[in-house]
């Protein structure tokens, strides 16, 4: 007599969205640029400002940058990373130096 296969479920952790993880990036950048403000204000009417998004495994990073001829000459200004896993911000850095400073 055969007997039935049994069927498991795996239950896999949902991962946040990046339309849901932007917000959380977008938030952090805005309170990471306050100390560096008038320094971000040369870079925010440049046409080349760019948002850009990386996906690896658990960790989305949300950049803004200015985009170059080529992907070797953009220049990253902030990078913001967050959880795929838990949603939360894992850490913001600010790319360039301050002149004011």
């Amino acid at each position: 007599m055969e007997r039935p296969i049994k069927r498991y479920r795996c239950a896999v952790a949902k991962r946040f969205t990046i339309n849901e993880l932007e917000p959380v990036a977008r938030e952090a950048t805005r309170k990471a640029l306050e100390g560096v403000q008038k320094s971000f204000d040369l870079f925010q009417n440049d046409p080349n400002l760019t948002l850009g998004t990386i996906v690896e495994d658990d960790v989305a990073t949300f950049q803004l940058y200015l985009a170059g001829a080529t992907p070797a000459d953009a220049v990253v200004l902030t990078a913001a990373r967050v959880s795929r896993e838990t949603g939360k911000l894992l850490g913001v850095e600010i790319c360039f130096e301050d002149p004011a400073a």
